[in-house]
């Protein structure tokens, strides 16, 4: 992406350049773009609301985009657009995503992983607004949710950070799945501190735990002098609750070595929690059983990082294909 001249921008809005116009002469994101002018209080040619514009207006309905999006590009007016919408009984793109028609029963692989990437990077609203939002940096993860469990149908976001990464959100405005959520699976707008695994059938619990770890956990390589790398799993949360019952099901059902849960601070001073396995056969076998049929289910960052470390050792990892 290009860096932003003011001066050429503003040199294409004298030359009548609307906004959707000098984002893509310039190659510019056309919602920082709408920010960054209306900072340094930069007007900018907006379309007169004539029929062949509204005519623009419905291509970009068609193409999805919502009313928020359309106002952006376009500089009509939010409320106009919506007036014009209703006034001739058009249907709109919701901006918010709302969902019909879906629910988190009966459970299936794909909605067992979306509640794993829940309990990890997912919020819930209050009661009066109920939404479950996912923010994470791992685009795909939620591609493969809004795939397998949604049709599609979501607009996954994103922002720049401060830091310079992007953030992807996933919207899922489903009253009925915040519904669930809430009473099956004790989750709330404060679930950080209070989360246990769920009930889920066995067949279900190495998706839900792959969802966990593709949002909480991760797979590294631990550099050791005049040793051998070796890979390192681990997986951390406010809530101790939920990190003794992944030990548990990793020492019970996976037969791995037990370990200790460690206690540290966050950066608000509350409690944390974590547990690590840093060995070549530990953290093997957690992959192996969490990789097991994942298919198009999975996050490919730290599949990508175990996969490597198992073809090292044992070859071609075939069941994760």
């Amino acid at each position: 992406m290009r860096t932003y001249d003011l001066n050429e921008i503003k040199t294409l809005i004298e030359k009548g350049y609307y906004i959707y116009e000098i984002a893509n002469e310039l190659q510019l994101n056309k919602k920082h773009l709408f920010a960054k002018l209306k900072k340094h209080n930069i007007k900018i040619n907006k379309i007169p609301k004539t029929t062949n514009n509204w005519y623009f207006v419905l291509e970009l309905n068609k193409k999805e985009k919502t009313i928020k999006e359309i106002s952006e590009l376009t500089g009509i007016c939010k409320g106009t657009i919506n007036a014009y919408f209703s006034k001739n009984k058009i249907k709109q793109n919701n901006d918010n995503g709302i969902l019909t028609g879906y629910s988190m029963f009966p459970m299936t692989s794909a909605k067992a992983y979306m509640l794993g990437v829940i309990f990890g990077d997912g919020s819930l609203g209050k009661e009066n607004k109920k939404e479950v939002t996912i923010d994470m940096n791992d685009l795909d993860v939620l591609q493969a949710i809004n795939n397998n469990v949604f049709d599609n149908k979501i607009n996954i976001r994103n922002r720049v950070l401060k830091n310079g990464k992007i953030q992807y959100r996933l919207g899922i405005y489903n009253s009925k799945i915040w519904h669930e959520l809430v009473e099956n699976f004790n989750l709330g707008p404060n679930k950080t501190y209070n989360m246990v695994f769920p009930k889920l059938e066995d067949q279900f619990m190495p998706h839900f735990v792959r969802g966990l770890i593709d949002s909480d956990g991760s797979f590294y390589i631990t550099k050791r002098l005049k040793r051998k790398d070796v890979l390192t799993f681990a997986f951390g949360s406010c809530s101790y609750d939920l990190v003794n019952d992944m030990l548990d099901l990793f020492v019970s059902n996976i037969r791995i070595n037990n370990a200790a849960i460690s206690k540290s601070k966050t950066k608000a001073n509350n409690p944390f929690y974590s547990i690590k396995w840093r060995n070549k056969k530990d953290p093997l076998a957690i992959g192996q059983w969490i990789y097991k049929e994942s298919n198009n289910l999975r996050g490919e960052r730290k599949f990508s990082i175990w996969n490597k470390y198992y073809q090292e050792h044992y070859g071609e990892y075939t069941r994760s294909k």
